[in-house]
């Protein structure tokens, strides 16, 4: 993969001749054209296709928060994107091919230098989820009361995501969460973590449980 720096391909996108145009972290790239092979793959590449489906799968439905959640990752190499996926791969992927699932117990939505809460209790009642924690004696530029939360509920069945952002922050101890029809009777995975004020630290997500809702 080249670089383009000045010159008549600067800013070019597509396909010329084996010639590939990219934008890549906001850099114009060129590189060859991958060719086709001729041989079927081996057990163990479909084995990685197939882990790299799910993980590549989950993450996307999360784009926008993943890239609040690796956000550390915009001053290197790696995007937020592929090292989300790059977890899930190394992480949270469990079961024999083909049987191969994702562990959401070990799921990390976020990953950063802000500190979590302690104790988070999450309590499914009535089709509601009430999620708990317990206030520190004290504040530090890693946990301010007005570190803003963001909670993530998963449904594994339709692959759909109940997003809870900006409304709550660390002081409030507590917050409540209706699921909507689409979720009842499916198995819900959720996790939560906490944005700076400013947006630029986040605490590493903690998982609040498996819930399915009622009918």
């Amino acid at each position: 993969m080249a670089t383009i720096l000045k010159g008549f391909l600067d800013g070019f996108r597509g396909l010329l001749g084996n010639a590939v145009g990219a934008k890549w972290r906001n850099l114009d790239v060129i590189k060859g054209r991958p060719s086709k092979s001729s041989k079927p793959p081996t057990a163990a590449q479909l084995a990685q296709q197939l882990k790299f489906a799910l993980a590549t799968g989950f993450v996307s439905k999360l784009s926008r928060l993943i890239g609040i959640g690796y956000q550390s990752y915009n001053s290197t190499n790696i995007t937020a994107s592929n090292a989300a996926t790059q977890h899930v791969l190394t992480d949270a992927i469990t079961g024999v091919y083909p049987d191969y699932q994702i562990d959401y117990t070990k799921v990390a939505i976020s990953q950063g230098q802000l500190l979590g809460v302690d104790k988070p209790t999450a309590v499914l009642a009535d089709g509601d989820v009430t999620v708990t924690w317990i206030r520190s004696n004290w504040q530090s530029e890693y946990g301010k009361d007005t570190d803003r939360l963001i909670a993530v509920f998963h449904d594994t069945t339709i692959k759909k995501n109940l997003i809870l952002e900006g409304a709550i922050t660390r002081s409030n101890l507590t917050f409540t969460v209706s699921f909507p029809y689409a979720f009842i009777g499916h198995p819900v995975h959720g996790w939560m973590f906490f944005v700076s004020a400013d947006g630029k630290q986040v605490s590493d997500s903690q998982y609040l449980g498996q819930f399915v809702v009622p009918e």
